[in-house]
């Protein structure tokens, strides 16, 4: 159907960028059970498998939420305008990437505060699954519209000339 149309179409460009969170993932992934099992070390399956909340456990979930947090980072910094722009194919991997980084870097506060509250609502709406079936949609609207105000269509030219302030 139309999901299988849509992965062939993709670029490679498109697919490495993929690739690229997957293994950023695979790291946090890897990295918040290397520090549990230096920090904490029992063997405890679940959520409650942190409680009570102890010195230890309360430094992993602080090394494994920095570690997260700065990886989350790289990921929204890289793909935020840059997985849009091989979308429309208005550029290449690496002048995607690079205009995705100076964009972010070049309004900063919007982007920040788009990052906060896209992380913030998707992390709360997990907690109550059927918001989902709401707050997906809503930010991927809200995505296109806050990089196409980035990124004009009509602006005509590669998007790596200057990104617009947001």
């Amino acid at each position: 159907g139309d999901l299988r149309a849509g992965f062939a179409r993709a670029s490679r460009e498109l697919w490495v960028v993929a690739l690229l969170c997957v293994f950023l993932f695979l790291i946090w992934i890897t990295d918040a059970g290397t520090l549990y099992s230096f920090m904490i070390g029992e063997r405890r399956h679940g959520l409650l498998a942190i409680l009570p909340l102890t010195e230890s456990t309360l430094r992993y979930i602080l090394g494994s939420s920095l570690m997260g947090a700065g990886l989350a980072t790289i990921v929204f910094v890289v793909t935020v305008h840059g997985v849009p722009l091989l979308i429309d194919r208005r550029c290449g991997l690496v002048g995607a990437v690079g205009c995705s980084v100076r964009a972010v870097f070049s309004g900063f506060p919007a982007h920040l505060l788009w990052g906060g509250l896209m992380a913030s609502v998707v992390m709360l709406s997990i907690l109550v699954p059927p918001l989902l079936a709401l707050v997906l949609p809503l930010f991927v609207y809200a995505g296109e519209a806050f990089h196409r105000r980035v990124f004009p269509a009509d602006a005509g030219g590669l998007p790596a000339d200057r990104p617009e302030g947001v």
